[in-house]
């Protein structure tokens, strides 16, 4: 896989490599330039004190200038940087598709479409080469272990696919694209890294779900474990003279739903504590259902229909309104509550 950007060497970058101090990289470029062995691809200035970054070619002059013996090492810095940017490009392309990332029976997986567009490749090509790799007589796919099938609305089938059957694809995949050096490249590159940058999104998703539940938990000591609709809460015992928090349960209600906008996720500011019977009343009945994305318009017409009296907390979600809507807007992601959400963890 070939970068279409020039990479270029920083002078800091070329004295380290070449082991010489920088008075030595001018005078060598002096030298270079009056006798007119630099040109205009060799190098870009980058300041208005003719500080200089080198294309291979450049450094290269360079280092053949001091020592023909150094130009290995240019190439083996360039070389390498290369492969850095390539797999830097395959990362972040893996991460902008794994919106379908799920957790089934404690795996990972992830969808058909999402593994197509990871790989690069078509539909027709990965069935073929998915029923190959079943097929196969050294630790074929199985089911549950490196995928599972869904069933949609339409009673259509869905194969979803852990990073063992990803794994067991891509091997069998490698074997189609021997002559395709590039697509060979990219395949077998994405399957190297694949665990690993999963494994970073989860640690990403794991760390958010801590800062909601503190955000929740510092919610409810804001509203002083108060349902802020009804004003209910729970009575001291007579005994022990504590809250006994088992006799009614409160939640963290957000505002803007959680999936919908996930920036707005762990945000105290997006979060109001209900008891969990409003909560469901809220979601079940009024919205539909808990997978419907829901706003804070919805919650204050929902108080607005069933507690009207609530002027207090009416007037307190139309202050919070104004104070969210200042965030960043919604990137609005798959909606079932159980899928994660990668591009809102970078």
């Amino acid at each position: 896989m070939k970068n279409q950007t020039t990479i270029y060497i920083t002078d800091q970058e070329l004295i380290s490599l070449l082991q010489i101090d920088e008075q030595k990289l001018v005078d060598t470029e002096t030298i270079l330039d009056s006798n007119n062995i630099f040109n205009n691809q060799d190098y870009i200035i980058i300041n208005n004190d003719g500080k200089r970054e080198y294309t291979q070619i450049g450094a290269e002059k360079i280092a053949s200038y001091l020592d023909k013996n150094l130009v290995v090492l240019v190439k083996h810095w360039f070389s390498k940087r290369e492969q850095e940017i390539s797999i830097s490009i395959i990362r972040d392309h893996i991460i902008d598709n794994v919106s379908s990332l799920i957790l089934h029976n404690n795996q990972h997986f992830i969808s058909t479409l999402d593994l197509i567009n990871i790989l690069q490749t078509e539909k027709d090509i990965l069935n073929m080469v998915v029923l190959e790799a079943k097929h196969t007589q050294d630790d074929p796919l199985s089911e549950e272990k490196d995928y599972y099938i869904e069933i949609d609305h339409d009673g259509n089938q869905e194969f979803y696919f852990s990073e063992t059957g990803i794994s067991k694809i891509v091997f069998c995949l490698k074997k189609r694209l021997k002559k395709e050096k590039d697509k060979l490249y990219w395949v077998k590159t994405s399957g190297n890294i694949f665990k690993t940058t999963i494994n970073d999104i989860i640690e990403k998703i794991k760390k958010r779900q801590k800062n909601i539940n503190s955000a929740k938990n510092k919610a409810k000591t804001r509203d002083k474990k108060t349902c802020q609709v009804t004003n209910v809460k729970n009575e001291k015992d007579e005994i022990t003279k504590r809250f006994n928090d088992n006799k009614i349960k409160f939640v963290a209600h957000h505002l803007y739903s959680q999936n919908n906008y996930p920036h707005l996720a762990d945000s105290i500011d997006n979060l109001i504590t209900i008891t969990e019977t409003v909560h469901n009343n809220f979601h079940c009945n009024y919205m539909g259902s808990y997978n419907n994305p829901c706003t804070i318009d919805d919650f204050i017409q929902f108080v607005k229909k069933y507690y009207p009296d609530n002027i207090k907390v009416i007037m307190w979600l139309k202050d919070q309104k104004g104070k969210l809507q200042s965030k960043p807007k919604p990137h609005i992601f798959n909606q079932n509550p159980q899928r994660f959400l990668p591009p809102s963890y970078r």
